[in-house]
């Protein structure tokens, strides 16, 4: 029986334990990742909480509606046991009829027919660190090889302290421009948000700096059990000119190689996000957008 839980009524302890146990399991789904990256969500779940589902929503003109939030690629039914088409399409079915416009990230457990419903494929990048350096690095293109040889050149070195705000300045300084619809308040939630992986020991900082040792490329990480997520970035002009970035991520594949882990990329929809993560030898993985609009005919159309 699937249930719909207001937040207020979800037991925590049992839905982190799900998503701890899940066959699809994301950081992304744990009740603190969402009270950190979400100002309102309640559930969907069956009896024992062995199989859930966030509904992170919002208003709008009068209408109440589910989104994905910013910082979190992924969310959708995470389940401790085999998920099938049925399941899935039952609990999308559950979606309440009070949330009158649908538009989320499922995650990549979630295998669906898009007939029935308005679905689109998306692009997640992932690199295999199962495997030693040196196979791992057989698999570079000619030109991560040629930035890695350029910010050795330039005396590009790295650090491990770097703080999460430089990190962030450096990308409002030299990218924000390119993305308007990151509000200020956002970057806020980001902050938090990695404040709180750091409390949980899950976000680590990495930075490259120049050889006057100012930081002029970072990368925020989520490194989790199986999976290192590369959640967000900043690099300077005199960066992407010296290979810093390239450089940066061989440096942590060097240091995970041969675990348990992936690097997960994310951001690999932005055509040339995923031609340079490709070019360390990651592999295609892909998940559903689902669309689903309630709205009145009226509104509908605009909203189309």
């Amino acid at each position: 029986m699937i249930r719909y839980i207001a937040y207020e009524n979800i037991d925590k302890q049992k839905w982190d334990e799900c998503i701890s146990h899940s066959i699809n399991s994301l950081v992304y789904g744990y009740s603190w990742y969402l009270d950190a990256v979400c100002r309102k969500w309640d559930a969907l779940a069956d009896e024992d909480y062995t199989i859930v589902f966030p509904l992170t929503s919002n208003r709008k003109c009068g209408f109440t509606y589910l989104y994905q939030p910013y910082f979190t690629q992924q969310l959708g039914i995470f389940s401790i046991k085999p998920l099938t088409a049925n399941i899935i399409e039952d609990f999308i079915d559950a979606i309440p009829a009070k949330y009158r416009f649908i538009e989320i990230n499922l995650n990549y457990g979630n295998e669906i027919n898009g007939k029935r419903y308005g679905i689109s494929k998306c692009l997640n990048l992932l690199l295999d660190l199962r495997k030693s350096y040196e196979i791992v690095e057989k698999g570079y293109s000619q030109n991560v090889r040629r930035n890695i040889k350029t910010a050795k050149e330039k005396g590009i070195n790295t650090g491990f302290s770097t703080e999460p705000a430089d990190i962030v300045d450096l990308f409002r300084r030299f990218k924000a421009r390119e993305f308007t619809h990151i509000k200020d308040h956002h970057y806020t939630r980001l902050l938090m948000l990695i404040q709180v992986l750091k409390e949980k020991k899950l976000a680590r900082c990495t930075g490259a700096y120049n050889a006057s040792g100012e930081l002029c490329a970072g990368i925020v990480w989520v490194i989790t059990q199986s999976r290192a997520i590369f959640l967000f970035s900043g690099v300077s002009p005199e960066a992407r000119e010296a290979g810093a970035m390239s450089w940066l991520i061989d440096q942590f594949i060097r240091e995970h190689s041969d675990t348990e882990q992936l690097i997960d990329f994310e951001g690999s929809n932005n055509t040339g996000l995923a031609r340079f993560y490709k070019s360390f030898g990651s592999s295609e993985e892909f998940y559903c957008h689902l669309k689903i609009n309630r709205l009145p005919s009226v509104i509908r159309l605009i909203k189309k």
